[in-house]
């Protein structure tokens, strides 16, 4: 939850706290509320009302969100209620923002993006886990053995042992949806609407694309 007491001359700053609200576990943001926590109440006109719908229209993808006033003893206290996105991570101007306890950080770095939403695995589509699937049940076995040929594995490894190796299960030992994709007999039977796209890049900057292809 985040106050404000009056509906800030940047409109830009509510936006900001409404990204953060959305790449994290949602939240409120009242507008009326001093930095004492006392309720002062606020106006907000139909022009403002439509400069804040319209910024936090800039928020991409597109976001849901909810605003209208409650009466508090004859007070009107304003309400942005935010529920968690669900298809993180959102950008505005360019940025990112993340909730983190009572406060919002700017997430500008690609590095630091990529280990914050990491962490909560909400950006890497081969990172979720399917509990439903059971890898090594489904296994190509011949599949499996080429790639193992091909990495110059030896085959006393155990199957298990290689995929985890390669960070295809989650803490709870559950497979994840990159070693279903590459790995199971039937990966389009679970994403069959998936597609992967292969790059060739000349050296190793990979500024100079060679080839490309989605399979």
């Amino acid at each position: 939850m985040d106050f404000k007491r009056n509906v800030p001359s940047k409109v830009r700053e509510l936006t900001e706290e409404v990204c953060s609200f959305l790449n994290a576990a949602g939240g409120y943001l009242l507008i009326g509320v001093n930095d004492n926590n006392e309720i002062v109440g606020a106006e907000i006109d139909n022009s403002k009302r439509s400069a804040i719908q319209g910024s936090i229209g800039e928020i991409s993808p597109m976001c849901h969100y909810n605003m209208y006033d409650v009466d508090v003893d004859g007070k009107k206290v304003w309400v942005i209620e935010v529920p968690s996105g669900k298809n993180k991570p959102y950008f505005f101007s360019g940025s990112t923002y993340l909730r983190e306890g009572a406060n919002s950080q700017k997430l500008t770095n690609v590095e630091e993006i990529r280990e914050v939403f990491q962490r909560h695995e909400r950006i890497y589509f081969d990172a979720i886990p399917l509990p439903k699937i059971n890898l090594l049940e489904q296994l190509d076995k011949d599949n499996f053995l080429e790639f193992k040929k091909e990495a110059h594995i030896v085959s006393v490894v155990d199957d298990f042992q290689v995929l985890d190796s390669m960070m295809v299960f989650d803490d709870n030992n559950v497979a994840k949806s990159g070693g279903v994709l590459f790995f199971a007999k039937h990966p389009e039977n679970v994403f069959f609407h998936a597609v992967v796209r292969c790059v060739l890049f000349k050296g190793t900057d990979k500024v100079y694309i060679i080839d490309d292809k989605t399979f």
